[in-house]
C-alpha cells in the first residue's frame, strides 16, 4: 500500500522534534516563509550578485530590516506575490534550529 506523501508542515513538526530529543542542528534551504517562522532560531540571507550574507539574524528581526531585499522578503503578502516579484539577487533563506540543552 502507497503512503501519503508528507507535508512540509509534517516535515517541519520532524526537525522539531529531531531538534528536541536528539539536540541536532539541522541547516535548511528554502523560500518558505512559514517553514522559516515556525522552526528557524537564526538564518542567513545571501546575495546572488555579490555571493556574500547580506543579513543574519532571527526571522522575527530580520522581517525588520531596513535592507529592502531582506524585508520584502519578510513581508511579502503571499506565494503568488512573491512569485510574482522580480527574481532578484537575493538567494535562498537558510536556517539552522539552536539546540536545546
Amino acid at each position: 500500500m502507497a503512503r501519503p506523501p508528507i507535508t512540509s508542515s509534517e516535515l517541519d513538526d520532524l526537525i522539531l522534534t529531531l531538534n528536541k530529543s536528539l539536540g541536532l542542528t539541522v541547516v535548511i534551504v528554502t523560500h518558505e516563509l512559514e517553514s522559516i517562522l515556525k522552526i528557524a532560531t537564526r538564518g542567513i540571507m545571501l546575495d546572488k550578485e555579490t555571493k556574500s550574507i547580506i543579513a543574519e539574524g532571527a526571522p522575527k528581526d530580520l522581517a525588520k530590516s531596513e535592507d529592502p531585499r531582506v524585508s520584502n522578503f519578510f513581508n511579502r503578502k503571499s506565494k503568488d506575490a512573491a512569485d510574482e516579484a522580480p527574481k532578484s539577487d537575493v538567494a535562498p533563506f537558510s536556517l539552522a534550529p539552536q539546540s536545546i540543552e
